[in-house]
């Protein structure tokens, strides 16, 4: 436990957002500005291309430890150490007491988590629930030992709780990893002990029927503003022949990304047929490739998305490490083996820092929150702002520029207008619209000819080049093309 706060707590809130951890913080915390926990909004926008439920977590974080970028990673960082727990303890029930400790560590080391955990992403609290689903899901219709109702009940609202927590945070993702399990189930005890069992009906109807509820409220409230939504379609990878290649290499892809522990997958296989725990570890395989079987059918090419069918292999590094003993290995073979697994351990540690100090300060440090600061400077009091592009791109850039607003006194309004592919409508005389400058065809391009449009500055957030035009009045001779911008910085001096 000292070991995961460490990993998954040292300078988590240092440096700004991030690729999407604007998505994901902007709407949560204007949920608690607005009080609309139903809606999902996105400067104004509503916002419904994920599900509200990993909004929610942030807006509970928010209110624990304040508006800082803490606050949103903390929901990931806890995740993990969840994640870790749950490999540990299930670990131990399954395979012996001796495989805890291997298991928990094992989780808590794989470089494929630290991304995650340690952001403000939606994967970080996805991997949790994915792990909860796989291992409860196994536990109620595999594992052979006697339960009591107790832990029956429990075990069936792990299950229960995970699938539908896990649909409200990323919609159908979360079926992926269901599946995978009872896959699983059915190699290995037949078709019709998933089909007859009681525990898999009574999580089915449950299951369905809270997420049916759960969505149904969501779309109500949406629909009830009558505006216009924005909205990502569920399967947006469409299989068609051009992919297939990265269809069929997604499988090896998502192995190599999740070395070492991938290589575990290969224990259950490798041990003899009367090892203890043999069955369940066989489960946890079948179920982790499965899983990712299942996201390459549906057209994924891309590996990222299959992180939630490996947040089970750590037990199966618990499961090799009290397996050993069956493999009839000389003294000589597991004094090596223990120093191999030491010498591992020891370069993953070492791995983590150099991520934590050279690659995730690297990332962190093309966020938008200085150019968010100095737009705040550089609008006056009561601006408002409308943009597409870079709210689309890289909306922290916008969300830093309300705060320092807010903090210097000032009232900064910022607007969603999503027009893709289509001029973006203006504020009203006095306004300030921020367009992106990059492609062939860029937002700025489309305004080359609109009147009454003065540029005020330009900047760039990672690789997203801005202009911040005013609105001038329609009349006005002022012609955009004829003004030299001048960057930031230099204004701001």
């Amino acid at each position: 436990m000292v070991l995961a706060c460490v990993v998954y707590g040292y300078r988590l809130g240092t440096g700004g957002l991030i690729n999407t951890e604007g998505h994901r913080v902007a709407p949560a915390w204007e949920m608690l500005d607005t009080g609309e926990i139903w809606t999902q909004r996105l400067f104004g926008q509503i916002y419904l291309r994920k599900p509200p439920g990993h909004a929610w977590a942030i807006a509970l974080s928010t209110l624990a430890v304040g508006r800082n970028e803490w606050a949103p990673r903390l929901v990931g960082a806890l995740s993990g150490v969840g994640m870790v727990l749950l490999a540990y303890f299930f670990a131990r029930r399954w395979f012996g007491t001796t495989a805890g400790l291997p298991a928990g560590l094992a989780q808590l080391l794989m470089p494929i988590f630290w991304k995650f955990q340690r952001s403000a992403e939606i994967e970080g609290l996805l991997n949790l629930l994915s792990q909860m689903v796989i291992l409860a899901t196994l536990e109620i219709l595999l594992c052979p030992r006697d339960r009591d109702r107790i832990r029956h009940v429990v075990f069936m609202s792990m299950a229960t709780l995970g699938f539908v927590l896990g649909f409200l945070v990323k919609g159908p993702a979360i079926a992926a990893v269901w599946g995978g399990s009872l896959i699983a189930v059915v190699s290995l005890k037949g078709f019709w002990s998933v089909i007859g069992s009681r525990p898999f009906w009574m999580m089915f109807l449950t299951s369905f029927f809270a997420v049916g509820t759960g969505m149904a409220t969501i779309a109500h409230f949406a629909s009830a503003s009558h505006e216009e939504i924005v909205l990502e379609r569920v399967f947006g990878f469409e299989w068609s022949w051009s992919i297939l290649a990265g269809m069929l290499l997604l499988i090896p892809k998502a192995i190599v990304l999740a070395l070492p522990g991938s290589f575990a997958l290969l224990a259950p296989w490798m041990s003899a047929r009367e090892t203890p725990g043999r069955g369940m570890a066989l489960g946890v395989a079948i179920a982790s490739i499965a899983s990712v079987l299942i996201f390459m059918l549906v057209g994924l090419t891309n590996e990222r998305y299959t992180v939630p069918a490996f947040t089970v292999v750590s037990l199966l590094v618990g499961f090799a490490w009290s397996a050993r003993s069956s493999w009839e290995l000389s003294r000589n073979a597991e004094r090596w083996g223990r120093t191999l697994a030491g010498a591992l351990g020891v370069l993953l540690v070492v791995g983590w820092m150099g991520y934590v100090g050279l690659m995730e300060a690297r990332l962190r440090a093309t966020s938008g929150k200085e150019q968010g600061f100095q737009l705040a400077r550089i609008l006056p009091d009561g601006a408002t702002l409308w943009s597409d592009g870079m709210i689309d791109a890289r909306p922290e850039t916008l969300l830093y520029a309300q705060m320092a607003a807010k903090n210097t006194g000032k009232k900064l309004t910022v607007r969603w207008r999503h027009q893709p592919s289509e001029k973006l409508p203006l504020p009203d005389v006095g306004g300030y619209v921020l367009l992106r400058t990059d492609g062939v065809d860029s937002e700025r391009d489309r305004h080359r000819d609109t009147p009454g449009l003065s540029c005020v500055t330009t900047g760039k957030v990672y690789k997203y080049p801005f202009e911040l035009l005013h609105v001038e009045s329609p009349s006005s001779p002022i012609n955009a093309m004829s003004i030299a911008p001048r960057p930031v910085d230099q204004l701001v001096r």
